[in-house]
């Protein structure tokens, strides 16, 4: 919708900017701006009933198909790419719902590398689990060392233990509850990135 909303800004293409327009509606009213200044969105979508038969002369409304939001998120990275997109849309309202994204995104997640989330990571707990290898398998490490029957997905990857931050993946090993990390995934830096600058745009 993002790209669509981009296209439409650019063309004016009035059966597209139809189809954005319901979109950016429903979007607005979707996002959740609380009093203590968080937000959620949308992060996974249930479907119901079905869209109308298709014709290219007359297409239907779609009035049987339904969405309902399952679940939400704060993701700054999924956040950035809807303000993008309510941005592109253009309208006040729209602009309006961005602003309060980028804004709370900025007072809640930045930090001195950029803008990020905590996450809680249980996947960590399992470093010491056996890697299932082929019978009779053989191999060796980048570094030389070889790889034998009984790996563990940690013994794959020694440098992992030279990480400053390991102690706390040892201490999630250890108790066996997830580790918090905050990460500066690349895709989502440029995405709130972009959401700034076009919004200033």
């Amino acid at each position: 919708m993002g790209r669509l909303a981009q296209y439409v800004s650019l063309s004016k293409d009035a059966a597209a900017a139809a189809v954005v327009d319901k979109w950016a509606a429903w979007a607005r009213k979707v996002v959740k701006l609380t009093p203590d200044g968080r937000y959620s969105i949308p992060s996974t979508l249930g479907w119901s009933g079905k869209p109308d038969d298709w014709n290219a002369t007359t297409p239907g409304a779609n009035a049987g198909l339904h969405v309902s939001v399952v679940d939400e998120t704060a993701d700054v990275g999924v956040a950035a790419s809807l303000a993008r997109a309510l941005i592109a849309h253009g309208s006040a309202e729209s602009r309006a719902v961005a602003k309060e994204l980028l804004d709370r995104m900025w007072t809640l997640h930045r930090d001195a590398l950029g803008v990020s989330n905590p996450e809680l990571r249980s996947d960590y707990t399992r470093f010491n689990d056996p890697v299932d290898l082929p019978p009779g398998w053989r191999g060796a490490l980048a570094s030389g060392g070889a790889i034998t029957s009984g790996a563990t997905f940690l013994d794959l990857r020694p440098k992992y233990r030279s990480d400053p931050d390991f102690p706390k993946v040892e201490r999630a090993i250890r108790s066996g509850k997830p580790a918090e990390f905050r990460y500066h995934r690349f895709w989502a830096q440029v995405e709130v990135a972009l959401a700034f600058a076009e919004f200033a745009n």
